[in-house]
């Protein structure tokens, strides 16, 4: 999907009015993807970048599909990865935060020290409500 520029622009649309829709309703939201915090939505509130390591990642996709009972080789899984990686970064430079962007890097994080991290982040840079 992520070559298909038709597809890529309607979704851009898309994530665009249900963000606007959100604010307008003074509601927050998160919205994820590779190029949402340059793409998307650069204007948004907190912007932030989650990397991992290829390794990580790699073993991350492995649990959740040892956990999905989906048998994979590990071959398959590495050229699932790091094929969809390559087709990315043709549209979007998604490993290095753009200016403004916070980075973290999930690497050696658990879930839950990730979901610290980012908490952290929103409520330094998140505006103070009236």
């Amino acid at each position: 999907m992520a070559t298909n520029l038709a597809v890529r622009a309607n979704l851009k649309s898309r994530q665009r009015a249900l963000i606007a829709r959100s604010r307008a309703l003074g509601s927050g939201i998160v919205a994820e993807g590779r190029d949402v915090t340059t793409v998307v939505a650069p204007d948004a509130e907190v912007r932030i970048l989650l990397t991992a390591s290829e390794e990580a990642r790699l073993n991350r996709r492995s649990a959740q599909l040892t956990k999905a009972s989906v048998a994979q080789s590990e071959e398959a899984l590495r050229d699932q990865v790091v094929r969809r990686d390559q087709e990315d970064a043709t549209v979007s430079a998604f490993f290095e935060p753009a200016e403004g962007v916070v980075g973290i890097d999930t690497s050696a994080l658990t879930f839950e020290q990730s979901v610290a991290a980012v908490n952290e982040v929103v409520t330094a840079q998140m505006p103070t409500q009236p």
